[in-house]
């Protein structure tokens, strides 16, 4: 029986250690990838909430900043404007350079520099932004007729009612498993051993393990906040570019708590073995 539980404890302290050792590989490798991304700017033009293209290029004294701005601008007064067919978009060619117009009014100009950075002859670019513009505004009209307001709202009563199930669910798993942890102390969860030495009694493993899952509960339910939150702004068009924001910052926050959470669990096994070592002598 002893040497039963032997071996048992010898397999439970390597599969610590490989969980550990995975952890902090993937860390490193997520910091990696980090480090070697190279970013080219590009600005957005947006309408309704969705970006259409992106501009990375300067024409004369306007940078691509400010010509997306104003595109943008351009095309939320022409998409509000119900008088405005979406096919009489017009494309024309002066000295060098396209434009995409409405009965003379400019949107957009389009230079050899925009077709370089695109990958595409200046007349491919010059159909294709018109053909992403032309559907933006007939996307932009519809997502404004009461069917659409109505399915907006039907879809978010449907994901406050999954909200809820979630949160309910969490709050039953969540304490049987606070519960299975506790009840583990001394039995399933035998300390961590090598040879005779011991690293970590069954009670600091359990404490971390509690942590951890406390930890992951706290995370979980912040995400799925942050989430329901971001898709019901996206139902309704008024509040849609909000939800796109909110989802950007959603993400960046979530990706430095995984960080935080990923370079946590080493620290916090090697800290208990630390104490407990010291408890020792």
């Amino acid at each position: 029986m002893q040497c039963k539980q032997q071996r048992w404890q010898k397999w439970w302290g390597l599969v610590l250690w490989v969980c550990i050792g995975l952890i902090g590989w993937v860390g490193l490798a997520a910091a990696q990838t980090a480090d070697s991304e190279v970013t080219i700017e590009r600005f957005p033009v947006e309408l309704n909430g969705e970006v259409l293209f992106e501009i990375e290029e300067n024409v004369g004294s306007f940078s691509a900043e400010e010509r997306a701005q104003a595109i943008t601008q351009r095309l939320q007064t022409i998409a509000a404007d119900e008088s405005i067919a979406p096919d009489d978009l017009e494309i024309e060619e002066l000295n060098g350079v396209i434009g995409i117009e409405f009965k003379g009014q400019i949107i957009l100009t389009l230079t050899p520099a925009d077709a370089q950075a695109a990958g595409r002859s200046l007349s491919a670019l010059a159909l294709k932004y018109r053909e992403l513009i032309r559907t933006g505004i007939v996307d932009y009209r519809t997502a404004r007729t009461p069917r659409s307001l109505i399915r907006g709202g039907i879809y978010a009563l449907v994901a406050t009612t999954a909200l809820s199930l979630l949160l309910y669910g969490m709050g039953r798993i969540f304490p049987w498993l606070y519960r299975l942890i506790n009840r583990g102390r001394g039995s399933y969860l035998p300390s961590l051993r090598i040879q005779r030495m011991e690293l970590l009694p069954a009670d600091r493993i359990a404490d971390t393990l509690l942590g951890l899952a406390k930890l992951s509960r706290t995370l979980l339910t912040i995400t799925l906040l942050y989430f329901y939150t971001t898709l019901v702004l996206s139902f309704f068009p008024w509040t849609k570019q909000a939800g796109v924001i909110m989802l950007g910052y959603v993400l960046a926050n979530l990706q430095q708590m995984w960080g935080a959470f990923i370079a946590y669990v080493p620290i916090a096994f090697s800290t208990n073995m630390r104490y407990s070592y010291i408890g020792r002598k």
